[in-house]
């Protein structure tokens, strides 16, 4: 769908719409007393796609010169990032990066990503054009999840985002609560998980600094 908003001398407005195969005309009928604005949704559109609008102001016997203007529809989905690496070397911070996929159609909807980085269900929310992200000023042997989405910007202020991947990440312990075998209070040292990896890769992507090894 798309919103054109036009200009014309108008008080009262009634829709018309006639539609063949490729093209589709509507008429904005009233009087010519006021000045007035208009918003006009155009359903059925197809994704990807390039469309041409043409507006004129017409008389009884004449009409104006036609404004044109051209504008692209976004894609029906917004693909999901995947998780390429993600671990933590330190106490207080953790790396990740991603890649994702640009909709061959529009390479012109500059993407953007949000992620989230939270415990306990607070969260904070950090924005980059970028594929590669190092959080600090995190908590000591604290489990985090992590949510990476992309957006697309469809049209000036306006982004449509996509689905998140996830994944959950721990950061090290203190210096003084590790222990021989990598066991802090009952709990693993730091640890990945992302969905569809299976059970002994978990510990793949954690970037192991040797700390286990003490």
């Amino acid at each position: 769908m798309a919103i054109l908003e036009m200009q014309s001398p108008s008080s009262m407005v009634l829709w018309r719409k006639t539609r063949d195969n490729r093209n589709a005309t509507v008429w904005v009928d009233g009087s010519h007393m006021t000045l007035s604005s208009h918003s006009l949704p155009v359903c059925e559109l197809l994704p990807c796609g390039t469309y041409a609008v043409h507006i004129r102001s017409c008389l009884a016997d004449a009409c104006s010169d036609a404004t044109t203007t051209v504008f692209k529809t976004s894609p029906s989905s917004i693909p999901t990032p995947f998780i390429t690496t993600i671990f933590s070397n330190d106490t207080s911070s953790i790396h990740m990066e991603w890649s994702f996929r640009r909709p061959i159609e529009r390479p012109d909807l500059d993407p953007q990503f949000e992620v989230r980085v939270g415990t306990n269900g607070i969260f904070e929310i950090i924005k980059t054009t970028g594929m590669a992200l190092t959080v600090t000023d995190l908590s000591a042997g604290t489990e985090y999840e992590v949510e990476v989405r992309q957006s697309l910007k469809v049209a000036p202020e306006l982004r449509k985002y996509g689905n998140p991947a996830r994944a959950v990440v721990r950061t090290w312990p203190k210096d003084d609560e590790l222990v021989v075998g990598g066991v802090v209070a009952g709990v693993a040292v730091p640890f990945v998980e992302m969905p569809g990896k299976p059970e002994d890769e978990r510990f793949a992507a954690t970037g192991r600094s040797g700390k286990e090894d003490l």
